[in-house]
């Protein structure tokens, strides 16, 4: 299953997901790494982040595998982000 990556940024857009970044991790595989950058965290986090990212992008023909979540704090002047990297695979249709 080959889907663009401004193809995800337009569904995570469509569906209201705050993110900073999105780009493909690894070249010929389907993994993806999405950012989101935050200041004050105020409840959220990276599993928020991946249930959100999970919501807008899972349909019939599409399931998304979380491969990982982490938060990246770094020091001012430097951007803290969440990170989700994760994998779409076709859905197994059952009839």
């Amino acid at each position: 299953m080959t889907i663009s990556v401004n193809k995800i940024r337009n569904k995570l857009n469509d569906d209201g997901v705050l993110f900073s970044r999105v780009f493909k991790y690894r070249k010929g595989k389907q993994v993806y790494v999405a950012q989101s950058n935050f200041f004050y965290r105020m409840g959220y986090s990276a599993e928020g982040f991946a249930r959100q990212i999970e919501d807008a992008l899972e349909d019939d023909d599409c399931t998304v595998e979380i491969l990982s979540t982490n938060s990246i704090k770094q020091s001012w002047p430097n951007d803290s982000y969440f990170e989700v990297v994760f994998k779409l695979t076709k859905a197994n249709k059952k009839e």
